[in-house]
């Protein structure tokens, strides 16, 4: 039976002024579905985000009165099964004697968060609501300590963070080897995810791979130039490894402009570093730009590739848009990235390539004809249309995990 309601969980949005960008687009399609949305934001602050008119936000803070005793005392024998549990796995055995109590601690407020939203959820009729979470991180570990006759009607969202322990510090993510035999309905944006879990969890079958998407966009404009210009989008920190961009452009006999949105705290180690290309490559580093900023800059400058050579990604919303505009895109063999980056959106390589190499497969790409660059400009956005378009995907996801 179709629900009338939706009650959406969100980390930050619409309360941040940046992320979860697809959620926007996203909203749309679900105020014209639900009669009423209830957006639940961990913590508080200030709407900053337009939201539809049928949605309004609730802030979820542990109830004071709540006391810490009390929850020990009636929820004691989940509390060790749950940390008995993860005893079992000698990874998370390991992260949690290295931090106990601060291990416990997330625990106990996990559980003091779910009563207070348990007690929310008193005055709602749950036959007719949908509960949705955008993530399977924090409020993953808060609603599936819920009963189960609560948990049965969520479905949740894994992007790469939340639920990939290789992105992890220690390897490990608390306690989901227990809330995992809860069976929770997971949807995946990527292949690499429900891949993942596959190996991870192996006898777990509730689960759907739906992707995300970017809205369409005009093809980014041509021009006469013969100047090529490169755009990466990043922030400058050791995992994005922005400085093999510059190895692979000083070994490019053309010339160049590079363009590079972001900010971080290598940004003077990457212009020092920039300052040794010769003069047939000029740089633009535009530091923290709005999200809007980038796509007006596609909208209006020409752009012969967007390069992405990070060592870790989920699967980077950077490079769907950059192929929603038909601009072609570099990256490497990691996670979620071979799903964007083939061969007919761009040039894919190992995590651990030469750039040497690399620079002469643009180059010779560089050097086609310009009636062969827009042929491949061409796939470039029919790939993006078959396969990262919002409007089609989050139709499809909405249909088949909020609706069914």
């Amino acid at each position: 039976m179709k629900k009338e309601n939706l009650i959406l969980f969100t980390n930050g949005f619409p309360c941040v002024k940046e992320g979860e960008e697809f959620l926007e687009d996203e909203l749309k399609l679900l105020s014209a579905e639900f009669r009423s949305i209830i957006i639940y934001v961990l913590g508080e602050g200030e709407i900053c985000r337009a939201i539809p008119a049928n949605a309004k936000v609730k802030f979820l803070k542990a109830d004071p009165s709540l006391k810490v005793r009390n929850v020990i005392l009636k929820q004691g024998l989940t509390l060790l099964n749950i940390q008995k549990e993860d005893k079992k796995d000698p990874v998370a055995k390991a992260a949690i004697n290295k931090n106990k109590t601060f291990y416990k601690n997330v625990l106990i407020g996990n559980f003091l968060l779910k009563q207070t939203l348990e007690n929310e959820l008193k005055t709602t009729d749950l036959k007719q609501t949908k509960l949705y979470s955008y993530w399977c991180g924090p409020w993953f570990d808060i609603l599936m300590l819920l009963d189960k006759s609560i948990t049965d009607n969520i479905t949740f969202r894994a992007h790469g963070y939340d639920y990939d322990v290789e992105q992890r510090p220690e390897k490990y993510i608390p306690y989901r080897n227990y809330l995992m035999k809860k069976e929770p309905f997971i949807s995946f944006i990527s292949q690499f995810g429900y891949d993942t879990y596959n190996k991870k969890y192996p006898t777990f079958t509730n689960k759907k791979m739906n992707r995300l998407g970017v809205v369409e966009q005009n093809m980014n404009p041509q021009n006469g130039r013969k100047e090529v210009t490169i755009v990466s989008c990043s922030s400058l920190i050791p995992l994005k490894r922005v400085h093999l961009i510059i190895d692979i452009l000083k070994n490019l006999p053309l010339d160049i402009k590079w363009v590079h949105f972001g900010d971080g705290p290598l940004m003077n180690e990457i212009k020092e570093k920039a300052k040794t290309f010769g003069l047939n490559i000029s740089t633009e580093f535009k530091g923290y730009v709005s999200h809007q900023e980038v796509m007006n800059y596609y909208k209006s400058n020409h752009v012969d590739l967007v390069m992405n050579v990070s060592e870790l990604e989920g699967i980077p919303v950077s490079l769907m848009e950059a192929i929603s505009f038909g601009i072609p895109v570099t990256g490497c063999k990691i996670c979620g990235v071979p799903e964007i980056v083939t061969n007919e959106t761009g040039f894919l390589w190992e995590k651990d390539f030469d750039t040497k190499a690399a620079a002469k497969q643009l180059a010779e790409y560089f050097q086609r004809s310009p009636e062969q660059k827009q042929k491949f400009r061409e796939d470039v956005k029919n790939f993006w249309n078959g396969r990262f378009n919002a409007e089609k995907n989050y139709r499809t996801f909405i249909k088949e995990c909020l609706l069914s």
